[in-house]
């Protein structure tokens, strides 16, 4: 398993990059094609280089820190609260099962965007673990320069639990970047009581559909592959292995594909039964 997760951190798009890229853009990155596999998507595409985008994550994150803006999201600064509150209300329902204690498992949570919009929503709870894995450049710089005894970064989600107990989990416009997200979904479910995704795009398709999607070169030459799932597809996954959405709501990003708008979803998953 372990071997198999890293793969995963190996190969996957950093979600906070392409957030970040498309936020910096201006414009909607754009999304084409319907290909067979990963290998022929990434054939098609530029790849990209992250060290920028880290750094400029890196800088909002710490002014953050430093209490010079509410919270950063894809390396932009907020100074006012603009807090996700369907997706807070399912950490604090959990954190109340738990006798008041927070153990969150953030996949490809970047340097701890979530945690810090987030934060003040958890003061008055008894304690608080956030443990965000994601790819190398996000892990070095995050141990580096942003870790305190709440917020963790690990490489993988079984470094993360052999630490740490994580009773929800959270996957943030990352599934769509992984060449294998049905196996990391599975791993990421089996690992905590709840997972929340957000900013999923769900089509309704027969099938999924691969495409590569393009950062504005005006701002930065990238492209890379990008899932739109098939809903149809992703609930019976869910229910084969014994898992059921229990909730949906709307998220906040709307996508462009085949020129009519696809909105992302939000979903909380439970172990059926």
């Amino acid at each position: 398993m372990m071997a198999t997760n890293r793969s995963f951190i190996k190969d996957w798009v950093p979600p906070a990059i392409w957030r970040t890229l498309r936020r910096i853009a201006g414009s909607p990155a754009s999304f084409r094609g319907n290909y067979k596999s990963w290998e022929e998507a990434r054939a098609h595409s530029t790849g990209y280089d992250s060290a920028q985008i880290v750094s400029r994550v890196l800088s909002a994150t710490l002014a953050v820190k430093r209490g010079e803006a509410c919270f950063e999201r894809d390396s932009v600064l907020f100074d006012q609260p603009a807090p996700r509150y369907p997706v807070i209300a399912e950490r604090l329902t959990c954190a109340l099962a738990q006798h008041g204690r927070l153990d969150v498992l953030d996949f490809g949570g970047a340097l701890g965007s979530l945690y810090f919009q987030h934060r003040s929503f958890f003061s008055n709870l008894e304690a608080v673990q956030w443990s965000v894995v994601e790819q190398k450049e996000f892990l070095t710089q995050g141990r580096a320069h942003v870790a305190d005894g709440c917020l963790r970064f690990y490489e993988s989600i079984e470094a993360c639990c052999k630490e740490r107990s994580p009773a929800i989990g959270i996957a943030s416009s990352a599934l769509q970047y992984l060449p294998n997200p049905r196996e990391l979904l599975l791993q990421l479910l089996a690992a905590t009581r709840a997972t929340i995704l957000d900013r999923l795009p769900l089509i309704d398709a027969a099938t999924d559909r691969l495409t590569v999607q393009t950062v504005p070169p005006s701002i930065y030459s990238a492209s890379y592959p990008a899932w739109f799932f098939s809903r149809g597809q992703f609930l019976e996954l869910l229910t084969a292995n014994g898992f059921r959405p229990v909730r949906e709501f709307d998220s906040i990003d709307e996508l462009e594909l085949d020129g009519r708008p696809v909105r992302t979803t939000g979903m909380v998953i439970e172990k059926i039964g």
